[in-house]
């Protein structure tokens, strides 16, 4: 007589009761290039399973993306296609379920490669007259912006000063103000670079003083001739 055994499992792959949803894969910051595709990850695990949704927050305003066939939603995953320097800013996954709810937040940043031009790139001025020189640049980000002259970090003081429209101004131009001028343009990835060309002259022999040069004879009687700023005095002979 054969015995029929059954086997009943105890054991279920279930959780025995709810567990409150807790996120254990994300990324704090993420940084990709302008234009291609960004994979923002959110995992979470809890029972029963949790709902995974994404936010933008800008300041207290937190925006869903429904109705973005840019910016999708994909088993709990935020994929951002052809990402643009706008989208850089904070993301929010927010998970959930019956017992709870939990929530991290991710950092974009889309970056742009560095351009910097100086405007004017070549330019002659004349000594105590002011010169001014624009670093003109885009990309992104951009974290520090740095003139060096004649390739060494140039010096700032009351005469030379850098405004903070990327315009440095140089007061009372010496002789010895002239040489390359360069904009650098920083940051933690790569860096960028303009130059411009600036002469000096001296000044004109006719924004002298004025000079008196006289050519005498026996007889004083003197005509006078005006030059520009020169005083030419001839006395006439008898």
């Amino acid at each position: 007589m054969r015995k029929l055994l059954i086997c009943k499992s105890t054991d279920s792959l279930e959780p025995h009761g709810s567990v409150p949803p807790r996120i254990v894969h994300w990324r704090r910051d993420i940084q990709e290039q302008n234009g291609e595709t960004v994979w923002l990850p959110c995992v979470a695990h809890g029972y029963p399973v949790p709902s995974v949704r994404w936010f933008r927050q800008d300041s207290s305003l937190m925006t869903s993306f429904a109705n973005n066939h840019r910016i999708t939603e994909q088993e709990g995953m935020l994929v951002i296609h052809r990402a643009t320097l706008q989208d850089s800013g904070k993301y929010v996954c927010v998970v959930n379920n019956t017992k709870g709810q939990e929530q991290v937040h991710t950092v974009l940043t889309v970056r742009d490669n560095l351009r910097a031009s100086i405007t004017p790139s070549h330019t002659v001025v004349t000594v105590g007259t002011s010169l001014s020189l624009r670093c003109e640049v885009s990309g992104s980000p951009i974290l520090y912006l740095k003139w060096k002259k004649n390739l060494k970090p140039l010096v700032l003081d009351n005469r030379i000063r850098q405004q903070s429209n990327n315009v440095l101004e140089i007061a009372n131009v010496r002789l010895g103000d002239e040489g390359m001028y360069q904009c650098f343009i920083y940051n933690s990835e790569e860096s960028a670079q303009g130059s411009s060309t600036v002469l000096i002259q001296g000044s004109s022999p006719c924004e002298e003083p004025h000079q008196n040069i006289g050519l005498f004879s026996p007889t004083p009687r003197p005509i006078m001739f005006l030059a520009k700023k020169v005083t030419l005095i001839v006395y006439q002979l008898s």
